[in-house]
């Protein structure tokens, strides 16, 4: 182990030329692959044939713990998959193909400030010094659940369109996804039974609702990439005088967390939310709880939210709307009996 003052040192001497060339999302260079102050994720290697490749292959667990540093969250262990198409790329000597994959990899863009340089700086200098990557993000406060998880990854196990496991014909597994899961948040879905609620159809089709809905599915540029979508989402609030007004929940940073509840609660007088997933479904997605591929309907988090809070969900994604969570009050269906 360094300590801390080490490390403080070393940073010192070595900040002015890192910080000169910080890459705030994955670049394949002459070292391999970098991120943030010319951290090397995946090493430049020759292969047998002495072409160029990245080391992947034994580094798994450090890669996925450089990038949970980086992105201070737990990184699914499917990006390892897109990171060896990248390589492949690169021993074909397609250096114009490498850098498309890497980006399909869905990565997004990590902060730049100091705490997140040196923190990502000081990590690679902990596993060259023989840390281990379950020790590191253990001790850094993030989850290793995807370092175990990566003794069960199989990226060469059948998936439909979707990236749901199937059993080799096109049939999707019928077990619940969070049973094919190493950790409770690994599938992006909820396992929950979607049911007809023209309750929240009636309130999307509201004059006020359906304008900041259209809205919010413009600015959340649907169709694209992780590095350029950002779900957008709203409370939908009654106000005193009866009429239905929306608020802004915060906008993510990448193509998830619209609103992130624990620091925007709904307002006094919110009836239900909404908010998109503006991601193609079978995309790549692999940060973070909708990681894997975008999947349809809402995920675990959406219905914690909407229990926690006892307000229904609206969701608008890439196939249309999705309806969840608890009724609306009565006082709700009591309106809505007397709409024309």
């Amino acid at each position: 182990m360094i300590p801390f003052d080490t490390l403080s040192r070393m940073w010192s001497a070595e900040r002015a030329r890192r910080l000169a060339r910080y890459a705030r999302i994955p670049s394949l260079g002459v070292d391999g692959l970098s991120l943030g102050p010319m951290v090397i994720v995946a090493k430049r290697i020759a292969d047998r044939w002495s072409a160029p490749t990245l080391e992947i292959d034994g580094c798994e667990k450090r890669i996925l713990s450089l990038l949970a540093v980086a992105y201070w969250q737990p990184v699914r262990p499917v990006v390892i998959d897109q990171l060896r198409h990248a390589s492949k790329a690169l021993s074909s000597r397609n250096s114009a193909l490498a850098p498309i994959l890497m980006a399909q990899a869905g990565l997004g863009r990590i902060d730049e400030d100091e705490r997140t340089a040196f923190r990502l700086f000081a990590a690679e200098k902990l596993l060259d010094a023989g840390v281990g990557a379950h020790e590191l993000m253990k001790g850094l406060g993030l989850d290793p659940w995807p370092l175990s998880a990566l003794k069960s990854y199989n990226p060469d196990e059948p998936r439909d369109e979707r990236g749901r496991w199937t059993d080799g014909e096109g049939a999707s597994s019928n077990e619940p996804a969070s049973q094919n899961s190493s950790h409770p948040d690994q599938s992006p879905p909820a396992n929950v039974q979607e049911v007809p609620r023209p309750d929240l159809e009636a309130l999307a089709k509201d004059p006020a609702v359906a304008a900041a809905i259209d809205k919010a599915w413009r600015d959340s540029k649907p169709g694209t990439d992780c590095l350029v979508a950002k779900e957008n989402g709203f409370y939908i609030v009654r106000n005193a005088d009866g009429t239905l007004s929306t608020m802004n929940m915060v906008v993510g940073t990448t193509a998830y967390c619209a609103g992130i509840p624990q620091f925007v609660p709904p307002p006094p007088g919110t009836i239900a939310w909404f908010h998109t997933h503006p991601i193609t479904i079978g995309a790549p997605f692999p940060i973070g709880e909708h990681g894997g591929y975008a999947a349809a309907g809402p995920s675990t988090g959406d219905v914690t939210f909407s229990t926690k809070y006892g307000i229904p969900g609206i969701l608008k994604g890439s196939d249309g709307y999705h309806f969840f969570g608890p009724p609306l009050p009565q006082s709700e269906y009591d309106r809505q009996r007397k709409w024309p």
